[in-house]
């Protein structure tokens, strides 16, 4: 199943190069008549023809592709946030500018090419791959809330850990800690109205842990159905709407995040040791 996996993500980052590469070429194209038909009555005198352009392509194109791979612009998806995959891409738009300038008009010296047509297709190139992107991200969260897309849609606890964890076969000899970020990930996979998650933390390691809290930050605001989790873990308390203290069986107090945590914080809701005469909780 894990090799299945890993051999979908590279049919899904071969088809990503295809179209940001159509993307690049696109982009480079339309900013020739951007700047000679729509900033300006078409190409003057002197004006190299559209044809110059094209022969840059074969060069641009891979190039650029290259300048993604390196900045990991083809990093899976659901281990990279928004920013960063938009971050990279400017990034590698940036480089690859600069390298175009230089080699332009410093090493090769062909003077006749528009600097305005390079900045045009700068800004045509990233603005036009990040929406890409977003829209990508939307229409995959939309496909996997209706059930498809489900076989790699989580990697609780993602770390070095984890990455060795994908490329082994699954079997039933589990520890306690795989077993239940399995559970987790389980979960989390189905459209539910309410899900529980009883010490999610237990067998999880200290990097695994601050991803599982930012896994649940985005569960609690992207999501329209109840979380509840049974934690002792100050982290992910300060992550609720509403905290309930349960002590010897019985409920201490509830209320809004706000309130109640101070206070579990200051000791007010800790639990002493038991006294000799009656035992429990005091």
């Amino acid at each position: 199943m894990t090799r299945m996996i890993k051999d979908n993500q590279k049919v899904f980052n071969r088809l990503l190069v295809i179209i940001d590469a159509l993307i690049t070429a696109v982009s480079f194209v339309l900013a020739y008549y951007i700047k000679f038909y729509i900033l300006n009555d078409g190409p003057g005198i002197g004006v190299l023809p559209v044809q110059d352009y094209y022969m840059l392509l074969p060069f641009i194109v891979p190039g650029y592709m290259f300048l993604y791979y390196r900045c990991s612009v083809y990093s899976p998806k659901r281990t990279v946030r928004r920013r960063h995959e938009i971050y990279s891409i400017l990034q590698a738009n940036t480089i690859g500018l600069a390298a175009l300038i230089i080699i332009l008009y410093m090493i090769i010296r062909e003077i006749n090419f528009s600097r305005s047509v390079m900045a045009i297709f700068y800004v045509l190139n990233v603005f036009l791959t990040s929406v890409f992107r977003i829209i990508m991200r939307k229409a995959l969260r939309s496909i996997r809330k209706k059930g498809y897309n489900l076989k790699h849609i989580l990697l609780v606890g993602y770390s070095r850990a984890a990455e060795e964890y994908i490329d082994r076969e699954m079997s039933g000899a589990l520890s306690g800690g795989e077993a239940k970020r399995i559970e987790i990930a389980t979960v989390l996979a189905r459209n539910v109205k309410l899900s529980v998650f009883d010490e999610p933390e237990a067998g999880i390691d200290l990097w695994s842990f601050s991803r599982l809290v930012e896994t649940f930050e985005e569960i609690r605001n992207g999501t329209t159905g109840s979380l509840v989790i049974i934690s002792h873990q100050e982290r992910i308390l300060s992550i609720a709407d509403e905290i309930i203290v349960v002590a010897d069986g019985t409920i201490r107090t509830a209320g809004p995040r706000e309130e109640v945590l101070p206070k579990l914080l200051g000791g007010e809701y800790a639990c002493r040791c038991p006294q000799r005469n009656g035992g429990g909780c005091q």
